[in-house]
C-alpha cells in the first residue's frame, strides 16, 4: 500500500470519532443549530471546525474502539451525545428567555399572535420570538459561540476521542439548568405579570364602584399598553439577567467539561 495513502487512513477513523464529538454542536446549539443556515453551510463548518481542532486532539492521543459494528456504533452515539448535551446545555438560557416571553404573552392576552420560530421549528408567541431573538443576539455578543468550541475541547483533554460512551450525558446538570430556567423566566416576566395584576385589581375595583363605566372595552387595550411599556423600560435589565444565566450555564457546562474524565461516567474498556 502507498505510504500516504496508508497514513491517511491510519487518521480516518480518529478524524470520524472527533467529527462525531464536535457535529453535537450542530444538533441543538444555538445559531449552528438554526434551520435559518443553510445544511450545507452546516456541514462545511462542521469539517472546517473539525480540521482546526483535529491536530490538537490527535497530539493528546486517540483510543481507537474495536472495530465491531457494535461497539463503533456505541462510541460514535457516546461522542455525538457529548457535543449535544454542551449544545442543548448552552440553549437553556435562551429558551429561559422565550418561556418569559410566552408567560407575558398569555397575561396580556397576546398569546394567539404567533409566528415561526425557525431555531425550535415551531410556533412562538410574538412576545417570546422578540425576547428569544434579543437573547440570541446577547448570546452571540457575549462569545457563546467560542465557549461552546472551547468546551468541546475541555472534553477532548479530560475524555479523548473513542473512550466515550452512552452515559456521559449530564443529566443531573440539565435537570438544575431546566430548573434554573424557570427561575430566569419568572424573573424576566415578573415586572410585567406585576403591572397587568395591578391593573386587573384596577379595573375590577372601578367596575364595582363605578359600573356606569364599561371598562371591559378599553381595559385589555390598557392592559397591553402598560405591559408593552414596562416591557421596553426592563430591556435593559433583562439583558443584565440574561447575561448573568448565560455566564452561569457556561460556567456549569466548563465545570462538568473539565470533570468529565474523572466523572467515572464513561470508558467502555
Amino acid at each position: 500500500m502507498d505510504p500516504s495513502a496508508a497514513s491517511i487512513l491510519e487518521h480516518l477513523l480518529p478524524f470520524w470519532l472527533v467529527a462525531a464529538r464536535v457535529s453535537g454542536l450542530f444538533l441543538f446549539a444555538p445559531v449552528l443549530a438554526s434551520q435559518l443556515v443553510f445544511r450545507r453551510v452546516r456541514v462545511l463548518l462542521l469539517v472546517m471546525l473539525t480540521l482546526a481542532v483535529y491536530p490538537a486532539v490527535v497530539a493528546g492521543g486517540v483510543q481507537t474502539p474495536p472495530l465491531e459494528i457494535g461497539s463503533l456504533a456505541l462510541v460514535l452515539l457516546g461522542e455525538v451525545l457529548i457535543g449535544m448535551a454542551i449544545g442543548l446545555l448552552a440553549t437553556m438560557p435562551l429558551v429561559a428567555v422565550q418561556v418569559a416571553g410566552s408567560i407575558i404573552s398569555y397575561k396580556l392576552g397576546l398569546a394567539l399572535a404567533q409566528v415561526y420560530n425557525p431555531d425550535f421549528d415551531a410556533q412562538s408567541e410574538v412576545v417570546g420570538q422578540m425576547l428569544f431573538l434579543l437573547a440570541l443576539a446577547i448570546f452571540v455578543q457575549v462569545g457563546g459561540l467560542e465557549h461552546m468550541v472551547v468546551a468541546v475541547m475541555d472534553t477532548f483533554a479530560t475524555l479523548p476521542p473513542g473512550s466515550a460512551w452512552i452515559d456521559a450525558a449530564p443529566a443531573p446538570l440539565l435537570a438544575a439548568l431546566t430548573d434554573a430556567a424557570f427561575v430566569v423566566g419568572l424573573r424576566i416576566a415578573m415586572p410585567v405579570l406585576l403591572m397587568a395584576t395591578l391593573a386587573s385589581l384596577a379595573m375590577g375595583v372601578l367596575m364595582r364602584t363605578i359600573p356606569q363605566i364599561n371598562i371591559m372595552t378599553i381595559g385589555f387595550a390598557i392592559q397591553i399598553i402598560l405591559g408593552l411599556g414596562v416591557l421596553a423600560v426592563s430591556v435593559v435589565a433583562i439583558g443584565d439577567v440574561t447575561i448573568e444565566a448565560i455566564a452561569d450555564a457556561f460556567g456549569h457546562i466548563h465545570e462538568w467539561a473539565r470533570a468529565l474524565g474523572r466523572s467515572g461516567a464513561v470508558g467502555h474498556g
